[in-house]
Parts: C-alpha cells; sequence; structure tokens
C-alpha cells in the first residue's frame, strides 16, 4: 500500500527500471580523479517508501 501511494501515477515511469532512482535506492558515489566510492543508498526520494522497502528485503532476507 505505501509504494502504491507513493507512487499514484506509474505512467510516468518508462521504465520500471527508473523507479529506484527516484525512491533513492541507489547507491551514492563520490568520484574524484582515480577514486570512484560507492557508498550507501541516497537520501532523495520518500523516506517512508525507502523505509518501508528496506524492512521488506530484510525480512525477506532473514526468512528461515
Amino acid at each position: 500500500m505505501t509504494f502504491r501511494a507513493a507512487v499514484d501515477d506509474p505512467a510516468r515511469f518508462r521504465s520500471s527500471k527508473r523507479v529506484g532512482p527516484w525512491v533513492g535506492l541507489t547507491p551514492s558515489r563520490n568520484q574524484s580523479g582515480e577514486r570512484d566510492v560507492s557508498g550507501g543508498i541516497t537520501k532523495a526520494g520518500d523516506v517512508n517508501l525507502r523505509r518501508a522497502l528496506c524492512q521488506a528485503a530484510t525480512v525477506m532476507m532473514n526468512r528461515g
């Protein structure tokens, strides 16, 4: 329900791959010269949706 409420009109995304960055579930990057550091997930997007998706992924990974 949280996902459905946050993404009210799915037609605005051309593909499902564009939803992740909109929510903020892509790794942040810090590029400087030869260094390319991938950090944690960004803080962009809907906080409640990101929290619900992370919680759902944790539950699925830890199921017995």
